[in-house]
């Protein structure tokens, strides 16, 4: 049965190019980053595509936060593929702003043995900083946003993730969490 969703999923996203991303964290993030800059130069193609790569991700925004594939849907007009999650807890984004020098906060529960990943999509090339903690405190993670945080946990918790924007001005990220 998932090896049907599968195939369904891969006819409807369309033909897989050699340098496509082959997960669902990759395809997440590379949506986003095509979405994102196809978004300010009103590239039709380039916003479809990423949107079909979410899609095919399973990708979902967070609570509260908005559904950036139906609005790009909406302005280049794809059809919405069919509903298909990968794991339970499935990859999903946050959209977030935040001032010169702010911190934006949250946490999120990682399954003990199974990798985690959270990326930080910078919009406009802005600057950012990634940490990621354990509910004892400890550091799990530090990387600039471009390199991401990834690992497995030893026990299912929540983790305490803080995106820090490094830069000089205000900033607009995408952060994908998987």
């Amino acid at each position: 049965m998932r090896l049907i969703g599968l195939l369904v999923i891969a006819l409807l996203a369309g033909p897989v190019a050699a340098d496509q991303p082959t997960d669902a964290f990759s395809r997440t993030v590379a949506g986003l980053r095509n979405g994102s800059a196809a978004a300010t130069a009103h590239d039709r193609a380039r916003l479809g595509a990423a949107v079909r790569l979410l899609e095919a991700s399973g990708a979902h925004p967070m609570d509260g936060d908005d559904d950036l594939v139906k609005s790009w849907r909406a302005r280049v007009g794809v059809a919405p593929a069919p509903a298909y999650r990968d794991r339970a807890l499935g990859p999903a984004y946050r959209h977030i702003v935040l001032a010169r020098a702010a911190t934006m906060h949250f946490e999120q529960t990682f399954l003990a043995g199974q990798r985690a990943r959270i990326a930080v999509v910078p919009i406009r090339r802005a600057a950012a900083r990634l940490q990621v903690e354990d509910d004892d405190g400890h550091r799990v993670c530090a990387a600039a946003a471009t390199g991401g945080c990834d690992w497995v946990p030893v026990w299912t918790t929540r983790f305490r993730v803080d995106v820090v924007n490094t830069g000089t001005r205000d900033a607009e990220y995408i952060v994908v969490i998987q």
